[in-house]
């Protein structure tokens, strides 16, 4: 999933942004799994098993926003 969406922003950033989308999609990830990670554990020091459940709709949420990127971007040729 990592690399895929890597490529994706590869694909549909333009060649001048390509670092700066890049950097902007790895700070998001950090911040996500950072954010993530106190709030589950959070969740989990209250009753475990609500903890398991924050992981679990972030990769709902992520899947689905996967297969609409894919479905709503258009066609570009990789640049190599």
């Amino acid at each position: 999933v990592l690399v895929s969406g890597f490529a994706c922003i590869e694909r549909l950033a333009p060649a001048s942004r390509i670092n700066y989308a890049m950097t902007l999609a790895m700070t998001a990830l950090t911040l996500g799994i950072s954010v993530g990670s106190a709030a589950s554990g959070q969740l989990a020091a209250m009753d475990p098993p609500d903890g398991f459940w924050l992981g679990v709709s972030a990769g709902v949420i992520a899947i689905i926003a996967g297969v609409s990127v894919a479905r709503l971007a258009p066609e570009r040729r990789l640049r190599m």
